[in-house]
């Protein structure tokens, strides 16, 4: 009986089947209307008549919506259903000798469908695909020369690489704290492990030396002119740059490339009174990082608010400050800002008036060099009174006879600045 009913029903199908096929060549003008309702009766008949999953049958459609397609398949197939999103967007389909598993595995490879077989046997049907669920990894990183926060600064630039996971920073231990997918630990860890690099140090000796124009001058002129030879003949230095004019005087920049015949030089103009070293500060900075020498004194100024006078004080100091960046081939590049400030003539009100002198370049030289910076002068005015003795024993008249003359004298400051590397 089992049989013959199983029979009956795939001969109803082929029944059908050849029945469309004959309408479709007798009533050629009426196929877009018959096609949906062939479909519909076909799969309708599939439900109803208890066709089973591995029954084969044929399947015909015209511009039929896809979601309707799968909840008659799925009822066929005696499978669990689960759609979400859009699936409205119609199909057209010529299936032969399909089981309705079979029919809704063909369905599922159109791009416009996402197909997820559950474990349970369930079957979900998207519009858009769902991305994949990993288990998240909680893993400590430990940092031994970067400093915690500005690695995680640097891995928050790149919030894809955590997807969708949490970074900590522990600035007691420097430690980083990730909570992340497991497939993106190994990239973090590896890129962590690049920025978590020795930073190179570096030597910063500075010295500040105050000589008389004419001695700076001479000076700069000896060290010019041994700097043209080496350069002509080994190429081991530069020549001076001579940068733009700036209130009294042009400054001027250049590199030694002996350390220690530059130290001679000094020594020995400084032991004959030409030259005066005002201070020789030395300071270890590493790459990247600024390093500030600073020397001076704070001059009081009286501020006046709302009819209250309160006194505070102003910084009037020389000051260099550097940001290092060591370059291949022992070469540095070194961020420089001089500043240079002076108490200057008492103005009406008492206050003294400050003169600020302010350089700011970059450049390049190499390891164990000596950079020069000179040609910032200011005055000194002195006073001299020539008199005539014969005439200064005379009452009222010496003190009219007194020649009265000014005289100015000018000083240079020069900077030399040596930067090493450190093991």
């Amino acid at each position: 009986m089992a049989g013959s009913y199983r029979g009956h029903r795939l001969g109803a199908c082929r029944w059908l089947h050849q029945g469309g096929w004959r309408m479709q060549g007798q009533i050629k003008r009426q196929q877009y209307q018959i096609y949906p309702i062939r479909l519909v009766f076909l799969l309708s008949w599939l439900v109803l008549a208890g066709v089973r999953a591995e029954d084969r049958v044929d399947v015909q459609a015209m511009d039929m919506p896809v979601q309707q397609i799968f909840v008659r398949l799925a009822a066929a197939a005696n499978v669990n259903l689960v759609m979400q999103g859009d699936l409205d967007f119609p199909v057209h389909l010529l299936w032969q000798q399909l089981s309705a598993r079979e029919a809704i595995q063909l369905l599922c490879r159109m791009p416009e469908v996402h197909c997820y077989w559950q474990p349970s046997g369930a079957l979900l049907v998207t519009a858009q695909a769902i991305e994949p669920v990993h288990e998240l990894q909680i893993v400590t990183v430990p940092l031994h020369f970067a400093q915690a926060e500005q690695v995680a600064q640097q891995l928050q630039l790149h919030m894809e690489l955590l997807a969708g996971g949490q970074l900590l920073v522990d600035k007691r231990s420097q430690n980083l704290l990730l909570r992340v997918p497991n497939q993106q630990v190994q990239p973090l860890l590896q890129l962590i492990k690049g920025l978590d690099q020795p930073v190179q140090q570096l030597h910063i000796e500075a010295r500040i030396v105050i000589a008389s124009s004419d001695v700076g001058a001479s000076l700069r002129q000896g060290l010019g002119m041994q700097l043209s030879n080496r350069n002509g003949t080994q190429g081991d230095a530069a020549e001076l740059i001579m940068l733009g004019a700036d209130g009294l005087a042009a400054l001027q920049m250049g590199v030694v490339a002996s350390h220690i015949l530059l130290n001679l030089e000094l020594a020995a103009m400084e032991a004959s009174g030409q030259v005066l070293t005002l201070a020789q500060p030395q300071v270890v900075v590493q790459e990247g990082q600024l390093g500030r020498i600073e020397t001076g004194q704070e001059v009081p100024y009286v501020m006046e608010q709302d009819g209250n006078q309160s006194r505070q004080w102003k910084q009037a100091v020389l000051g260099l400050s550097v940001t290092p960046r060591v370059l291949p081939d022992n070469e540095v590049e070194l961020d420089l800002s001089v500043v240079q400030d002076s108490v200057g003539e008492l103005l009406a009100n008492g206050e003294l008036a400050l003169n600020t002198h302010r350089l700011q370049t970059r450049v390049k030289l190499g390891l164990g060099q000596t950079l020069v910076l000179g040609g910032a002068l200011y005055e000194q005015q002195l006073q001299r009174l020539l008199s005539n003795p014969a005439w200064m024993s005379l009452p009222f008249f010496g003190k009219w006879m007194q020649d009265k003359k000014q005289e100015s004298q000018r000083f240079e400051l020069l900077i030399f600045v040596t930067p090493r590397q450190v093991n």
